[in-house]
């Protein structure tokens, strides 16, 4: 039995034959089990990773039927290795068939050797590791946290193994093996300088002298223009070697991760002399409404605890995030916190990296600064910025100092401020990711969220009071989604309330309603306090392209973004579009929730869209372009959902503009469950940004997928979007469609009153237009309502009639559904025999036209007929096939209305095992859709 994660998820049998686990959440079960392999794992935390942090209402029960399912398909040997043990479950698998844990197992090896400095076996078992690999792991498990757990751990291993390997084979004498290995990783990884000098010493092993030198001044180059510093002492010493015509020396062994031991507290320090000067203590005083951020404070202090005491690398930390997101707030609270154990004094200094002048503090400003502090007269400061660089290295070279430098612009800035000594700690913040300085100066990055509920009412708490915060629960709590969950919007807000106390907190809110206006509201006369200034300065920092892409972000309508739906937005290429994506979340104007999906928060969306409106031509050109991408895909996905759709002449795409590639049935599934709340914003912002040709062909293609998936209430909303846009266009046809849609909603609704309007009014519309086909479908559709309503006669007598109009227009397809609606009918009418020969008639049509949708649902109908007339066994074979088909073609209601059926049989046949399984799993799926059906299953298993 073999299970694999380092790649797409692969589970091989005991005999040998590949397991499909197909459904996305039981995928991302399997895996949360497996990365806890033979631990138990508490139902919450595996409702947490199942749906990504936002477990809905009955998660547990739906766990449970997820666990069943996942036994299922996983076969009856590997099934039972997946146990229930409180509180939750656990999954017995060895070390030698589970990848992951097989992969750290070898590297654990591997280290032991080079540790050993025993190459043979460090190269062939590094090398055995890496050849577990088959791609990114977890890459087909859609849980972000999941892969945020497990995958930076993972590749971090991964890049030690290679390196082992590139080190043993060096160590052997075969340089020529790895000199291949070694351009690639530098080609992919340019700055990392480690890798530079692995090639540069594998080239010199192997008597290619000029080549390496040639490497040497290939990594010089790249360091210095992309970071701005001199290659480090092993590469220069290996460039002095080849140059002195001496052998290179052994290569430097990589120190083996090993156990990591207990942390010890710090105890006194030995006695040592004190500053030579005065003891700087220029910290800021802390926010005196500081909340939260309870993690990252333990994060910083564990890793002040872990600073060597004897030697090495000076503790460096990188806080980043958003504007407003408390980047500084947090960095001088610790330090506050943490001052004690700098008897040395603390430095703080703002690099003005960001801000209104949009001039940052020069590095000579910055040292002169420092060394003034540390007590050196003017006279005795060098006028060299080289040497005054020095100097302050060397005037805290013994000293256990803090030093704060916060709102840095970029690494370069950075890191000529950093200390030699690490008896020192530093901690920068900046609203860019500092890629530099944790690349090559070992910086531990430390990214910022927006502030969880608690954090958020924890602020409003101290900044109005607990008793005032509670007596304004549901306004605070609405305040807080208003304000994105941003600190700084938060504090603007609060201070408001506060100095307006005769002003109801619902009154704030209500201000913040309009996305518009609520910019206007969080602002300041201090710019520090002006949402607006504040974000102004990040945007500045920008190239112009990025800019230009962050205010056309504005005008997009869904609550994220996808790459390839950004490229058609800017209209520009693919490579394009990732450069400038890194630019705007390495600012974190963009944050990326997962891989490939981009999104801002609220605040952020209304300054991009304010931006937009400065160049309303550009952004109108932008939005239609993205309409056009989506509606051009979104047509294409429909295609693979119903083959027998006729299809609409579709609006044509803009230059710049390339839909999605799908290729299969489960591809463009994907797709449509991706950007499902997209569409459903994209509808009414085309009609909104008068383009009713778009609104509506958007609404066509996504109809059958709502339907599908079981969303008729965004059906109902979608569907009122195309009406509005097909009497716009003054297009009949169109209105009729969208009512008939409509009214199949309602009637899933249960809305039956609402779903008679919509089908009359489109009666009325195609007997006008003499359309056949469209009174056919209407009429089928009146006739399912009525079953709904239990007037089965009624009901009959709508069904004939749209097989009548079918018949004449020839439509088979047509035929096909109205004698299944015919088949149902009649058992209703307790008319068993009739119904059987109206399945046959239906399911030989069905097949005649290569209809599989159709096929399941006469299945079903032939399984109740069977089920009314005592013959369970036929009618469960008939459910089954039923089953398999809406399966795989995702029609998720249709599965759960098949299960419950299912279940019935299983039921009136005495299994009553077998009948509560199932049920079970109708229950899991109507839960997961939030239908209101699921009452009636549950009914059934308590009874």
């Amino acid at each position: 039995m073999r299970f694999d994660l380092l790649g797409p998820m692969r589970v091989i049998d005991e005999g040998g034959a590949a397991r499909s686990v197909a459904a996305a959440r039981q995928r991302i079960l399997l895996a949360a089990l497996l990365t806890r392999a033979n631990q138990p794992v508490p139902l919450d935390s595996l409702g947490d990773l199942v749906w990504d942090g936002a477990p809905p209402a009955g998660a547990a029960a739906t766990l449970r039927a997820y666990v069943m399912r996942l036994r299922r398909a996983l076969g009856p040997v590997a099934g039972a290795r997946l146990r229930t043990s409180p509180p939750g479950y656990l999954i017995q698998v060895s070390t030698a068939e589970l990848d992951i844990s097989f992969f750290e197992q070898l590297c654990e090896r591997a280290g032991q050797s080079v540790r050993e400095e025993s190459w043979e076996p460090a190269g062939a078992i590094a090398t055995r590791a890496l050849a577990l690999w088959r791609g990114t792991p977890l890459t087909d498990v859609p849980s972000q946290l999941l892969r945020d757990r497990w995958v930076p751990h993972l590749e971090q291993l991964r890049a030690q193994a290679r390196e082992w390997q590139i080190e043993a084979e060096l160590n052997l004498g075969r340089p020529e093996l790895v000199v291949p290995l070694l351009r690639e990783l530098v080609a992919r990884n340019p700055l990392a300088e480690r890798l530079h000098a692995l090639l540069v010493d594998a080239l010199a092993r192997a008597g290619r002298q000029a080549e390496a030198l040639t490497a040497y001044q290939q990594a010089r180059r790249v360091l210095i223009s992309e970071l701005g510093i001199e290659p480090g002492a092993e590469l220069q010493e290996l460039q002095r070697r080849i140059l002195a015509g001496s052998p290179p020396a052994r290569s430097a062994k990589t120190e083996a991760p090993q156990a990591k031991p207990a942390t010890p507290r710090p105890g006194p320090a030995a006695p040592r002399p004190g500053p030579a000067g005065p003891v700087p203590r220029q910290l800021p005083a802390t926010v005196p409404h500081f909340a939260g951020r309870v993690l990252e404070l333990k994060t910083l202090s564990e890793l002040l605890d872990r600073t060597p005491q004897g030697g090495g690398t000076v503790v460096i930390t990188a806080i980043d995030g958003t504007a407003g997101i408390g980047k500084t707030a947090l960095a001088v609270h610790w330090a506050q916190q943490n001052a004690h154990r700098f008897p040395d004094g603390q430095l703080y200094l703002n690099l003005h990296g960001f801000d209104r002048t949009g001039e940052p503090v020069q590095v000579g400003a910055a040292v002169r600064r420092f060394l003034t502090a540390l007590g050196v007269a003017p006279a005795g400061i060098p006028a060299d910025v080289e040497a005054q660089v020095d100097l302050y290295r060397s005037r805290i070279a013994d000293l256990r100092l803090l030093v704060v430098l916060d709102n840095a612009h970029d690494a370069d800035q950075v890191r000529p401020l950093l200390p030699g000594s690490s008896r020192c700690a530093v901690v920068v913040t900046s609203r860019r990711r500092l890629t530099g300085l944790v690349a090559v100066d070992g910086a531990y990055p430390l990214t910022l969220d927006l502030l969880s509920d608690n954090e958020a009412r924890e602020l409003l708490v101290g900044r109005l009071g607990a008793e005032y915060v509670a007596g304004n629960a549901a306004a605070a709590d609405e305040l807080i989604t208003r304000c994105a969950h941003l600190p700084l919007a938060l504090n603007i807000a609060a201070a408001r309330a506060a100095t307006h106390p005769d002003r109801p907190l619902p009154e704030l809110v209500a201000a913040l309603d309009d996305v518009r206006a609520r910019l206007d509201v969080l602002s300041a006369q201090d710019s520090a306090a002006d949402l607006r200034a504040v974000f102004s300065w990040s945007v500045r920092s920008l190239r112009p392209a990025a800019a230009r892409l962050f205010r056309l972000l504005g005008v997009y309508p869904g609550p994220d973004i996808g790459a390839a739906a950004v490229a058609a937005l800017a209209g520009v290429s693919r490579a394009e579009t990732g450069r400038l994506l890194g630019e705007l979340t390495g600012a974190h104007l963009v944050a990326e929730q997962r891989p490939g999906r981009y999104l801002l928060h609220d605040l952020l969306r209304a300054y991009a869209a304010e931006l937009a409106q400065e160049a309303r031509d550009e952004s109108q050109a932008a939005l239609r372009r993205v309409l056009e991408h989506c509606l051009h895909t979104a047509a294409a996905a429909d295609r693979f959902l119903d083959t027998t759709r006729d299809p609409v002449e579709l609006v044509p795409v803009s230059p710049g503009v390339t839909p999605e590639p799908l290729s299969t049935t489960e591809s463009a599934l994907r797709w449509f469950e991706r950007e499902h709340a997209v569409l459903l914003a994209a509808a009414p912002a085309a009609l909104a940004a008068g383009l009713p040709a778009h609104a509506w062909q958007l609404g066509w293609a996504c109809a059958d997928f709502l339907q599908r998936q079981g969303h008729w209430h965004d059906q109902v909303d979608i569907q009122q979007v195309v009406l509005a846009a097909a009497r716009e266009l003054g297009d009949d046809t169109g209105q009729a469609y969208a009512r008939r849609v409509l009214g199949r909603a309602h009637t899933r609704l249960s809305r039956f009153a609402d779903a008679h309007g919509q089908f009359r009014s489109a009666l009325d519309i195609y007997q006008r237009a003499g359309d056949r086909a469209g009174q056919a479908a209407v009429h089928r559709g009146i006739a399912w309502a009525l079953d709904r309503e239990s007037r089965t006669d009624e009901a009959i007598r709508h069904a004939t009639r749209a097989l009548e109009f079918c018949r004449e227009n020839q439509d088979q397809v047509g035929a096909a559904y109205a004698l299944n609606t015919l088949g149902w009918l009649h058992v209703k009418a307790g008319q068993t025999e009739q119904a059987l020969t109206r399945c046959a008639e239906s399911l030989a049509l069905h097949r005649a036209v290569g209809n599989t949708d159709g096929e399941a649902n006469t299945f079903e109908t032939l399984g109740y007929t069977h089920q009314h007339r005592g013959a369970y066994a036929e009618a469960i074979a008939a459910y089954q096939q039923a089953l398999a088909i809406f399966r795989v073609s995702a029609e998720r209601f249709l599965e759960a209305d098949a299960l419950c059926h299912l279940g019935d049989a299983h039921a009136a046949a005495g299994d009553t095992t077998a009948a509560r399984r199932t049920w079970q799993e109708a229950l899991a799926i109507f839960e997961d859709m939030g239908h209101p059906d699921a009452a009636q299953v549950r009914a059934r298993l308590e009874s």
